[in-house]
């Protein structure tokens, strides 16, 4: 979940991702690259919830390039656009992008054929000066296709005022919290480093700067987030049952 809070956060806990879900790099050994819509415990209501976020962020990508009215840009991985990680000097994120050349114009790019980026914030300028490969292909339409990938240094990436929820300890919350979600307080908000890739091709036309397959979060978390019982929606007495009588 991405968001300038101001004000506690209920994460729904069956949502993939961004959405309070434990990703990839914040996975537990038992969990690691598993979508939390698809652990144990989770509802098939969250899963469908999920599964179509993903085909309307594919359905909107796909009509962008059909259409053909300017560059698109798709951060491949991370997927999902976004992704946790441990600060760590030794460590390191692979962030993969494809740039298709929708107008058929060719992508402005370097003598070495890696795209430009349009007003480069600071963290697409530290993913371009850390790029480890790029290749040129065609896709199903004829299309040219420029893949980039970049391996960045964890400590070299800028975080600045996005915030984003911390990956969450599933196997530890109460059935309750896991199927109706948790408020998540501001102070379990984890700073992030935000980019928003955008590129030109060689008539001047530009991607689509508010385009969600272009941007990327990373959050930086020391470890899983686990709510406190009494901060989740917890399991109240079930009605009709006796009142629970104090120890003499």
């Amino acid at each position: 979940m991405r968001t300038r809070a101001s004000a506690g956060v209920l994460v729904l806990t069956g949502l993939m991702a961004l959405s309070g879900g434990e990703l990839e790099a914040g996975a537990s050994s038992g969990d690691r690259g598993q979508p939390a819509a698809d652990r144990p415990g989770d509802t098939a209501s969250a899963k469908t919830d999920a599964h179509q976020l993903d085909r309307e962020r594919r359905s909107k990508i796909d009509s962008a390039i059909l259409e053909g009215k300017r560059p698109v840009v798709h951060v491949l991985s991370p997927p999902e656009g976004g992704a946790t990680l441990s600060l760590g000097s030794e460590a390191h994120i692979l962030v993969v992008l494809e740039i298709i050349d929708a107008t058929g114009a060719d992508i402005a790019s370097d003598d070495s054929g890696v795209p430009r980026f349009v007003e480069p914030d600071d963290n697409v300028d530290i993913f371009s000066s850390y790029v480890v490969a790029h290749r040129v292909y065609l896709n199903g339409l004829g299309q040219k296709v420029y893949q980039v990938v970049s391996e960045i240094p964890v400590d070299a990436l800028r975080a600045g005022d996005m915030m984003m929820s911390p990956p969450v300890d599933y196997r530890h919350l109460t059935d309750k919290q896991k199927k109706e979600g948790f408020v998540m307080p501001n102070d379990a908000m984890l700073n992030a480093a935000s980019f928003a890739f955008r590129v030109k091709d060689l008539q001047g036309v530009q991607s689509d700067p508010e385009a969600a397959s272009s941007k990327l979060v990373i959050g930086f978390a020391s470890g899983s987030y686990l709510p406190a019982p009494q901060v989740g929606l917890t399991p109240g007495p079930k009605p009709g049952s006796e009142p629970e009588k104090p120890a003499p």
